[in-house]
């Protein structure tokens, strides 16, 4: 405890604020960075290629789908285009028991041949970082959470009693001049 309630309260308002800043500065950069994240992703994996003609990847995909999954319910093919330039096909593979499956390949666009991509978060690390801070469960959640509202009650609370003391100081030298 300092000298005085006041002194405590500045204390606590200049550390709480450093920390709960940099933390919340953090979410806020990550946040922007994350805007992005598709485009971080193919720069970072540069084996999905380029974005080609989506007719000519259609006919592609559909021959994909032929070879591996002619007895399939359904086939969805998703063409590439400038965020996303692999070719996506997933099917839903035809199963006795009526089991809601799906499977789903990443196909170059030329080729049709399944790609191979590293293992990596790329821009994704931002977005998840921005609201779950890189906890495994909802930890981050709730840390981001009390970090935005610590933020405003501790501001208020310990702001408020730093600057009375400001104030009336200030009115008070004012009423002893007059």
């Amino acid at each position: 405890m300092k000298e005085s309630f006041r002194l405590s309260m500045t204390w606590l308002h200049t550390w709480s604020g450093l920390v709960i800043g940099w933390l919340l500065f953090a979410i806020f950069l990550t946040g922007t960075a994350a805007v992005f994240r598709e485009e971080m992703t193919i720069w970072m994996t540069p084996e999905r290629g380029r974005a080609v003609d989506s007719a000519r990847a259609i006919g592609v995909g559909e021959r994909r789908l032929r070879e591996v999954a002619p007895d399939a319910r359904n086939w969805s093919i998703i063409p590439p285009d400038t965020r996303h330039p692999s070719l996506v096909v997933e099917w839903a593979p035809a199963a006795a028991d009526d089991t809601p499956t799906r499977r789903r390949e990443l196909l170059n666009p030329v080729t049709g041949q399944p790609l191979q991509i590293r293992q990596t978060l790329g821009g994704d690390f931002f977005y998840y970082f921005h609201y779950r801070l890189e906890q495994p469960d909802r930890r981050g959640w709730w840390i981001s959470g009390a970090a935005e509202s610590g933020e405003r009650s501790s501001a208020r609370t310990t702001g408020t009693i730093g600057w009375a003391v400001v104030v009336r100081s200030r009115f008070t030298a004012a009423r002893s001049r007059a």
